[in-house]
């Protein structure tokens, strides 16, 4: 547990290939009350490079190898220094008062642009765009780097950060994927327990991969993006007026609205009274 600390909880400065794995950073020993630090992890001098926050995504202790960076005032993760390379994966990050990842150190979103050809920290690596999600099934798509293939994991999170993007309250799961010539991808993800309601943020890691699609290294002078922009997931909603079984989905915001009505007609002749008027 590291927690309480005014500054960051962890920092590290002319630092080659350092891991911070099975952590909890921000809360009580407990695991619920946040005892929040400065920042969570911070890159903050010097030349900080091979840094792994989380798992190597090989597919071994995974889930052992995660941290739980939450309950920071500030940000989760920040990369200050323009050289600085870290991966960062497989955690759970959310409820800080700075962004859950910022690879800038300006305190907002960093854009993403076309092609990705900027440099900086993590080479101010693009983030992915969900373009739909249901409890089924997430689609996005991203664009970067050409000819360059990607992790992309998926988060849920009861709420949206304030700035629109992240954070990772439950990690989901990953999956693969490799640019084209021009720098595009797009995939889809079948999630479990995603719930309507929910919101659904991404990140994206260049790294190489073995046949299975374990993680076998990561990309030199890039790392992972900050968190997507979050995109609710609609709540589907049974209106079943006339027992025909249809179910409709609508998003929770604005609300779905609906009318009820009567299959019976309005008239009918055995009801239906002539209204002359006589002169």
């Amino acid at each position: 547990v590291i927690s309480g600390n005014t500054t960051s909880g962890i920092q590290f400065v002319d630092v080659t290939g350092a891991v911070v794995a099975g952590n909890t950073i921000g809360l009580a020993a407990a695991g619920t009350a946040a005892v929040g630090n400065g920042t969570g992890i911070a890159a903050l001098f010097g030349t900080v490079t091979g840094l792994r926050i989380g798992t190597n995504g090989d597919g071994l202790r995974d889930d052992i190898e995660a941290n739980r960076i939450r309950g920071n005032t500030g940000r989760g993760v920040i990369l200050f220094q323009p050289s600085a390379q870290a991966s960062v994966l497989g955690n759970e990050i959310a409820a800080n008062g700075g962004l859950g990842i910022d690879i800038a150190g300006t305190s907002g979103v960093t854009p993403n642009d076309p092609g990705d050809p900027d440099t900086g920290a993590n080479g101010l690596q693009n983030f992915p765009v969900v373009t739909s999600a249901s409890p089924a099934s997430v689609a996005f798509t991203l664009n970067s780097n050409a000819s360059r293939t990607f992790r992309v994991e998926f988060f849920a999170s009861a709420a949206a950060d304030p700035t629109g993007h992240g954070e990772g309250e439950r990690r989901l799961g990953f999956t693969n994927v490799t640019t084209d010539a021009s720098g595009n991808a797009s995939g889809t993800f079948a999630p479990t327990g995603l719930a309507g309601g929910e919101f659904v943020t991404t990140t994206a890691t260049p790294v190489t991969v073995d046949g299975t699609g374990a993680v076998t290294g990561f990309v030199a002078d890039t790392g992972t993006s900050e968190f997507s922009l979050a995109f609710q997931v609609p709540t589907t909603v049974t209106v079943d007026t006339n027992a025909d079984n249809q179910t409709y989905a609508a998003a929770t915001s604005p609300p779905i609205e609906w009318q009820t009505r009567s299959t019976a007609p309005l008239f009918d002749s055995a009801h239906t009274r002539s209204t002359k008027r006589s002169r």
